[in-house]
């Protein structure tokens, strides 16, 4: 289960509510044998630090990042920098990227060179959820590094044109 995104406007909600939200679904989800991931970015950096801090002590399955969404990062180098700061406050908890262009603002990230140059530099980065519509650059990050990193694919529009 992943709380707290773009589509239940997590960003929406004040950093305690959210904290609030994710001790209830934690419950809940160990009660029900459910992997639970957490989206804690989208609000400034002290928030997103003490919502890491929270899932973690929760020990949640898994954190979602998105970047600030007034200072954006200017390059994939600065994204990998503010992944990096969150990694500091957790232990062992994984880490995804939500990478949302169209929500974020974010048009200026390769994902290649980002999942190329975040190799080696956080070592509990586990992958991205990739919500685009650019299908080659989903399945370059999809197929890059399958040992190592996980790719989700959240563009539910692009998967039905598919069908």
């Amino acid at each position: 289960m992943l709380m707290n995104d773009v589509v239940g406007e997590g960003m929406s909600l004040t950093p305690e509510e959210r904290k609030s939200l994710t001790e209830y679904w934690a419950t809940l989800c160990k009660e029900k044998n459910q992997f639970l991931m957490v989206q804690i970015g989208g609000a400034p950096l002290k928030s997103v630090i003490d919502m890491a801090i929270h899932a973690e002590k929760l020990k949640v399955g898994a954190i979602v990042l998105m970047p600030d969404l007034y200072n954006r990062p200017k390059n994939h180098l600065d994204l990998i920098r503010y992944i990096k700061i969150i990694s500091d406050y957790t232990d062992k908890i994984p880490i995804l990227y939500h990478h949302y262009p169209k929500y974020t603002n974010l048009i200026n990230i390769d994902m290649t060179s980002f999942l190329l140059d975040i190799t080696g530099e956080i070592e509990t980065f586990v992958g991205v959820i990739y919500t685009t519509n650019d299908l080659q650059e989903g399945l370059t990050a999809l197929t890059l590094n399958p040992d190592k990193y996980v790719c989700f694919m959240g563009t539910d529009e692009l998967v039905d044109s598919l069908v």
